[in-house]
């Protein structure tokens, strides 16, 4: 199974738009992602368009339409707007000039889920202390083939996690990304070794504030993408995720 993930950090010079957590997010994710918890995903897989321009980051997300499964993930300013439709979209500010809409960063690849970790605040003293370990926990080594297998039991298309923070902060409270990784170390949020998408936004919704809950758009399909996977083994307490 071809894959490909794009990691996009909003990246702001003006000193009033600067997220302190968006470059702690992005590393996150990329070491979730390549661990066996994430699926195990080599480094060739993984794009990252932080910092670039929003024509750059188009041009390389198009190149997700080639692969079988493609992972969006993006940290930084974002807001809900409304589309023409009166539907709710994301618009996100990928530096201080560039916007892009949720549509655009749409690979088009057959299995697709995009994560847009979006807020127009965080304050400096926020940490995103995502890595970490989980005890008793060893992993197969076949763990990227039991992740394709497991999305090769899922209806394709596009799912789409999102937080907008279009109130203002998350002073004191973690980051979606923050909430959303985390839930991962948990043993009891797997059911049969799988923690599904749609299972771990509702438990990341738990962390952030009631106010703003974040929404998942999975569609009416019977089962969802994958997002992390957890074997039924125990011993060894040495991998970390």
């Amino acid at each position: 199974m071809k894959r490909l993930a794009f990691l996009i950090g909003g990246t702001y010079r003006a000193s009033a738009n600067r997220l302190s957590s968006v470059e702690e997010d992005i590393r996150a994710w990329r070491k979730f992602l390549t661990s066996p918890c994430g699926g195990s995903w080599t480094n060739g897989e993984i794009v990252d368009l932080s910092g670039k321009a929003r024509n750059v980051i188009a041009t390389e997300i198009r190149r997700g339409g080639d692969a079988d499964y493609s992972l969006v993930c993006f940290s930084g300013r974002g807001r809900l707007v409304k589309d023409r439709f009166g539907f709710s979209t994301t618009k996100l500010f990928v530096n201080d000039r560039d916007e892009m809409m949720e549509d655009e960063c749409n690979p088009g690849s057959p299995w697709c889920t995009m994560v847009f970790d979006c807020s127009l605040k965080r304050l400096a003293k926020e940490k995103a202390a995502l890595s970490g370990k989980m005890p008793g926990v060893s992993f197969p080594e076949d763990a990227r083939v039991r992740f394709e297998e497991e999305l090769l039991k899922c209806e394709t298309g596009l799912v789409v996690a999102c937080f907008a923070d279009a109130g203002g902060t998350t002073a004191n409270k973690r980051s979606f990304s923050q909430a959303l990784l985390s839930v991962v170390r948990k043993r009891e949020s797997y059911s049969d070794g799988v923690l599904r998408i749609d299972q771990a936004v509702r438990l990341a919704g738990n962390a952030m504030p009631k106010r703003h809950a974040p929404v998942y758009e999975g569609g009416s399909r019977v089962r969802h993408f994958p997002f992390a996977l957890l074997p039924k083994d125990r011993p060894s307490a040495r991998n970390s995720i």
